[in-house]
């Protein structure tokens, strides 16, 4: 289990059926962003400072406001999108590994796919949202 915002996140499956083993794959990737919260809002609130900041500076012009402005925006939007990939690639995975056990039945290979899928998803989005943190911290 790892700890995140005073919630424990389930980092292994322990589904007895195929329907149950689909639901908590499916819960847990619709829920990433919000097993992440604190880490993902403190990013998404410094980019929003940001571009509020680009806008208070009084001797920009409206192009250089609009530029700076768009250089937040477009770093949030990529990163959103880098995300989104990274889920999809993670779901991939998770994909060809089921795609090795038996059937619907083999839960044992199921529940070991299930379990590396769901280690490497949160740890993914952890060291992706710490790099994007440091990332804007740099950015001037």
């Amino acid at each position: 289990m790892a700890e995140n915002s005073n919630r424990s996140v389930v980092l292994d499956s322990r589904a007895t059926s195929f329907k149950e083993f689909c639901d908590l794959m499916t819960t847990f990737a619709e829920n990433q962003l919000d097993f992440h919260r604190p880490t993902y809002y403190s990013l998404s609130k410094e980019v929003y400072k940001r571009i509020m900041d680009c806008y208070s500076q009084p001797r920009m012009t409206n192009e250089e406001t609009d530029t700076c402005a768009a250089r937040y925006r477009s770093f949030m939007s990529t990163k959103q999108e880098e995300l989104q990939k990274s889920l999809m690639a993670k779901c991939k995975g998770l994909e060809i590994c089921t795609d090795s056990c038996k059937n619907e039945g083999d839960m044992e290979c199921l529940n070991k796919c299930g379990g590396k899928y769901l280690k490497e998803l949160h740890g993914d989005f952890e060291q992706r949202l710490g790099r994007f943190n440091r990332e804007i911290d740099r950015m001037q």
